[in-house]
């Protein structure tokens, strides 16, 4: 397996969640009824299995390992472009978060609309334009390690949330 693949998968995932999205963002220009806990689940999917989970792979290890590599100009500029739209994301994911707490629909409905705007574009940007071409400049070798590394991180992104809602859960006893 190349280490683009459970990245590829991820983004599978992130398009099953925009499809949400985009029944989400109905609801909340049409109905002055929200049910505000759903938008937890949407929050929690970004930040862990998107950013910590995706995105921590591809700036803690792949765009690490490319850093070193002697890219073409047009490969340097999309991975420059990657991680700022992975920047992008989070400022999104933070105003979806500031709008429930406030409950501003105008806030939700940007940063939903930002989200649609946003991921569609960089999964295939990412897919299509970036993940192949990469390949042809790591090793075997270096990608056997990379996936190993993904998985070791996986774990650690799993144990160590579960790890601080324990501890949260025990302090507020």
């Amino acid at each position: 397996m190349k280490p683009i693949g459970p990245l590829m998968w991820e983004h599978r995932d992130f398009e099953k969640m925009l499809r949400v999205i985009e029944r989400k963002l109905l609801v909340v220009k049409q109905s002055p009824s929200i049910d505000w806990g759903q938008f937890s689940a949407i929050i929690d999917f970004f930040r862990i299995y998107a950013d910590a989970v995706h995105h921590g792979k591809e700036e803690n290890y792949l765009f690490r390992q490319l850093e070193n590599k002697n890219l073409t100009p047009e490969l340097k500029r999309i991975m420059a472009e990657l991680v700022d739209e992975h920047a992008q994301a989070r400022k999104l994911i933070s105003t979806l978060e500031q709008g429930v707490g406030e409950k501003s629909t105008d806030k939700i409905k940007t940063a939903l609309g930002g989200l649609l705007i946003l991921y569609p574009l960089h999964i295939e940007k990412e897919d299509k334009h970036f993940f192949f071409p990469i390949l042809d400049y790591l090793s075997d070798a270096e990608q056997e390690t990379m996936l190993q590394d993904f998985a070791a991180s996986d774990s650690q992104i799993i144990h160590s949330q579960y790890r601080a809602l324990a501890d949260a859960l025990v302090s507020s006893q």
